[in-house]
């Protein structure tokens, strides 16, 4: 049955037919998608034999989601998928049959490395899901969007519940993107040299100058829909709660010398590094009782299992993890112990794309009861709303990566209907998994670069 419009989707719908190049910067689970698939139908193609040619570009995690809302309203899309070579020979096959109606094609945002060829063809509308990918001036996918090329099709979208994670300034490329200009600017350098300025605190990195914020912001309301879900009347409830730890001595000892001297001795395991990259994963991983793929403590592990088994027995349950190890290990732990669970990862040796389509519908179909995911492969465009509990057995260090995680068991229906939300933090005290909880929500707003900073400095405050 064809879904009806909200009224706040009937007002993201009336700008988008009224405006060029589109831009919803609303919230996550307000249903931009299906509003810019009904304002893309009334598109005229610039090839009648062809018909309407489409192209969306959004991150792995987010592809299930347009694939099933293509599916709800009657298309049937093209996923560019395999090899650059395959890839090429379907694009080609696909693009120019003559079918004289909509084709939506879909691709990741890897698709500079994997076929760069789609710039040569005559899109009808482009769309960028998840568009903070071309806010970094510097990064490879942002050069290959913004070539003027891209700037002949009629119609290009910009898709985001948070267009500027790190700051205004994230808003500039994306701009750029759609009109080759902002704030009369041709590209990002000019820009900064006229509106931006070394941070006065660390003398790094690039911020807007004073008083340029708001000409910023005002340039971007003029053309973009913004909207979030408070304003929607649509502000969900959520009860948030912990389970604190603490180390055994042993253990503490252990997690302590890693903090002071980028060293561990712990049994017959002995660990020297030089990089805080690899110091913070192994501290992290260690607050999750992990030393490598060993269960070395089992205090957090066991908890997990007392909810499961005790307050959320009746629950479908999301439990988020940012290390491969410990999905691993909670899953094999949880099995172990009766409880109905399955889990979901990507990189090396993890699930296929295809897998963690299959294990995402069995989850909402209600297969089994515990789902423990990787937060970078679900973290946009996943429909886990059978679940109103989510456990954070690791939190992901960044807020932007926290909300989108936050909002994947909310829908609109349960906002509506108020049904609150209940999400658990499992903390190891003196650590930084208490690190992350506290800048993650921290009150006022910061780049991850600054969080990873302040983050740095509590490690080295406590080593002292």
């Amino acid at each position: 049955m064809r879904k009806k419009f909200y009224n706040h989707q009937r007002k993201a719908f009336k700008y988008a037919l009224n405006e060029k190049h589109p831009a919803l910067f609303m919230e996550m689970r307000l249903g931009k998608t299906l509003v810019t698939i009904r304002v893309v139908k009334t598109y005229k193609p610039l090839d009648t034999s062809l018909g309407l040619r489409v192209l969306t570009v959004a991150p792995n995690c987010a592809i299930d989601g347009w694939l099933v809302s293509l599916e709800e309203e009657g298309f049937e899309a093209v996923r560019l998928v395999g090899s650059k070579a395959k890839r090429t020979a379907q694009l080609e096959e696909e693009f120019y049959e003559e079918t004289g109606k909509l084709k939506w094609f879909i691709v990741n945002k890897e698709v500079r490395q994997t076929i760069p060829e789609l710039g040569a063809c005559r899109w009808d509308s482009l769309i960028l899901d998840e568009s903070t990918f071309i806010s970094r001036a510097s990064s490879g996918i942002t050069k290959f969007f913004l070539n003027s090329y891209w700037r002949r099709i009629p119609h290009l979208w910009l898709l985001t519940g948070t267009p500027n994670p790190e700051g205004d300034g994230a808003f500039v490329c994306q701009i750029l993107f759609q009109y080759g200009w902002f704030l009369g600017c041709k590209n990002f350098y000019q820009f900064r040299c006229k509106f931006m300025e070394p941070d006065p605190f660390t003398g790094c990195g690039q911020q807007l100058k004073w008083g340029v914020r708001k000409q910023v912001v005002d340039e971007v309301a003029k053309t973009a829909f913004v909207l979030g879900r408070k304003d929607a009347g649509l502000a969900e409830t959520k009860i948030y709660e912990t389970r604190k730890f603490n180390f055994p001595q042993k253990i503490r000892k252990a997690y302590t010398q890693m903090e002071k001297d980028f060293a561990l001795e712990l049994g017959d395991v002995k660990i020297r590094t030089m990089w805080n990259g690899a110091r913070w994963q192994i501290l992290r991983q260690l607050c999750g009782g992990l030393l490598g793929e060993e269960l070395i403590w089992k205090d957090k592990i066991k908890s997990l299992v007392q909810l499961l088994k005790g307050e959320l027995a009746r629950e479908s349950v999301v439990v988020w993890c940012v290390y491969n190890p410990e999905i691993k290990m909670i899953t094999e732990y949880l099995k172990k112990k009766k409880i109905k669970a399955e889990c979901m990862f990507g990189g090396s040796g993890g699930h296929s794309q295809k897998e963690q389509t299959r294990r995402k519908k069995l989850f909402q179909q209600n297969k089994f009861r515990v789902f423990v995911v990787q937060q970078a492969c679900a973290n946009m465009g996943v429909d886990f709303s059978i679940s109103d509990t989510m456990i954070y057995y690791s939190s992901p260090p960044g807020a932007l990566q926290r909300e989108q995680t936050e909002a994947r068991t909310t829908t609109v229906e349960k906002i509506t209907a108020k049904i609150p939300q209940l999400i658990i933090d499992m903390i190891v005290e003196d650590s930084v998994d208490e690190d992350v909880y506290s800048e993650v929500f921290a009150k006022f707003k910061r780049s991850d670069a600054t969080r990873q900073k302040i983050i740095a400095k509590r490690i080295k405050e406590r080593s002292l």
